[in-house]
């Protein structure tokens, strides 16, 4: 029985198809790019938002919110949208977190 090589967990992926492998490790460098970005922005209070996210790095509005989303809720930091500068900023300092 010929065994599969894995890429994460519990992935599969045909052997042969370095064009699946690569995708999917491009995918991951790109999104650590934008919550690295949207991270150092908010630090230095820039105070970005999903638009401007999806302007800087050419992704769609909904793949914007997903990457804020996604720092917000399993990353669990104290992000918060400010409606009065249409923007995101943090509630606490980034060292408190835990």
């Amino acid at each position: 029985m010929m065994r599969l090589p894995r890429f994460g967990p519990g992935a599969a992926i045909e052997p042969g198809n370095r064009q699946t492998q690569r995708s999917m490790v491009m995918g991951i460098f790109q999104a650590t790019e934008r919550i690295v970005w949207f991270d150092g922005k908010i630090r230095v209070n820039r105070f970005p938002n999903a638009k401007i996210l999806a302007q800087r790095f050419e992704v769609s509005g909904k793949t914007a919110q997903r990457t804020i989303n996604f720092i917000r809720d399993r990353l669990r930091a104290p992000l918060e949208y400010d409606p009065s500068r249409r923007s995101y900023l943090y509630t606490r300092s980034p060292h408190t977190w835990g």
